[in-house]
């Protein structure tokens, strides 16, 4: 990482944040220190970091609501890291990287080649028209048509996949991230796609819970951004609920 980068250690455990700070994926960087996910959430609203570092057990907000907090309402991404007791498999997934007690020297060398990829990762663009413009030949109409029933229709899913959660029914959650993976790939986004495939294909029962939430956000920021581009969707919105 280089010089100036900036470090969030969120947790209780100093022996693990001084084994961090000690490893040389942190040289020259400024690493700052909090116990909580509150203490955190303030900070992460106030500046900006190029790597996050949780335990898994930091309250009040565990990993997964601070992470959604910071992608929904403060619209930022990190590199972020979360480290478990060993309840979940280590692995590198979408939005964050997870490894286990105890760390050693190689998972933090493995961890520092995750996190410089990450760094020199060009981010994604969130959604692109163009098929859609291509499928359309530009016709505005159909555009907003389209876009209207993919906020509508994937809101009903994301419905189902937290009661499906919910249920533990594993099978019903992939058979939904089966449906939905079209409707990202239309958009252009490729995290969308890619998580939904996961789920389908690849995950075992214990990480679908935290690809689910992947797939959540994606959509929740989607959304918001094309809201933006199409202010005319709040207004739909608004006359079907008064209707």
């Amino acid at each position: 990482m280089d010089a100036q980068n900036k470090v969030l250690f969120v947790g209780l455990d100093k022996a693990l944040l001084e084994t961090f700070a000690n490893h040389e994926i942190t040289h020259d960087c400024h690493v700052e220190y909090c116990s909580d996910s509150f203490s955190a959430l303030q900070r992460l609203k106030a500046s900006s970091y190029n790597l996050v570092v949780m335990e898994e057990n930091i309250a009040p907000l565990d990993p997964f609501k601070l992470m959604d907090y910071v992608f929904h309402e403060l619209q930022k991404v990190y590199p972020m890291v979360i480290v478990g007791n060993g309840s979940h498999e280590e692995g590198t997934y979408e939005n964050y990287t997870r490894v286990n007690h105890p760390i050693d020297g190689a998972k933090l060398d493995q961890l520092s080649l995750s996190l410089h990829h990450a760094n020199d990762t060009v981010e994604e663009k969130l959604f692109s028209l163009d098929y859609l413009n291509e499928l359309s030949n530009n016709d505005q109409d159909f555009l907003e048509e389209t876009i209207q029933l993919f906020r509508d229709t994937l809101a009903v899913k994301m419905n189902e996949l937290d009661k499906a959660i919910l249920m533990s029914d594993f099978e019903e959650v992939r058979q939904i991230a089966h449906n939905v993976k079209p409707s990202f790939a239309m958009l252009g986004n490729e995290k969308g796609k890619s998580v939904c495939q996961t789920i389908c294909y690849e995950a075992k029962d214990a990480d679908i819970p935290e690809l689910s939430q992947v797939v959540k956000n994606e959509y929740k920021l989607i959304i918001k951004e094309i809201e933006k581009q199409f202010p005319k969707l709040k207004h739909y919105e608004k006359e079907d609920f008064d209707h």
